[in-house]
């Protein structure tokens, strides 16, 4: 009676069962092609939903750029593994933090990139290379 009584609670508070956890390699080469690579470089995720970093190759270190108001921001050791739970709607923008100026970028959406759109629209690439990639993401919101 006891087990019903709490899945009948959870199901009604709105908070996920279910979280789900989604994995994004960091690679020296993506299977395109693209050097410095995340992959993939968009995630879908729901609130509650982790998302792990693993440097598959060496000198890596994911970071947060921007991150919805009310979210924590993030920074993991040089070829660390790191692990985000997202927990506020919207979407976040990573880097990794040794390859950022040759545009390692990637980002999570959250359910909705309206929360904090102008956030990221308001966000000034560098160099032509961090530009079209960050454009390339942007158009996939």
């Amino acid at each position: 009676m006891k087990s019903l009584l709490l899945a009948a609670a959870l199901c009604l508070s709105g908070m996920p069962v279910f979280a789900a956890e989604h994995v994004v390699r960091m690679l020296n080469q993506g299977s395109d092609g693209t050097r410095m690579a995340f992959e993939p470089s968009i995630v879908q995720a729901k609130v509650g939903d982790t998302v792990v970093f693993i440097p598959e190759d060496g000198g890596h270190a994911a970071a947060s750029i921007i991150v919805p108001t009310g979210a924590e921001p993030w920074e993991a050791p040089l070829n660390a593994e790191a692990r985000v739970t997202v927990s506020v709607p919207g979407v976040y923008m990573f880097k990794s933090r040794p390859h950022f100026a040759v545009g390692m970028i990637g980002m999570i959406v959250v359910e909705s990139a309206d929360r904090n759109r102008a956030d990221i629209d308001a966000f000034k690439p560098r160099g032509s290379l961090m530009r079209k990639r960050f454009e390339a993401l942007k158009g996939q919101l």
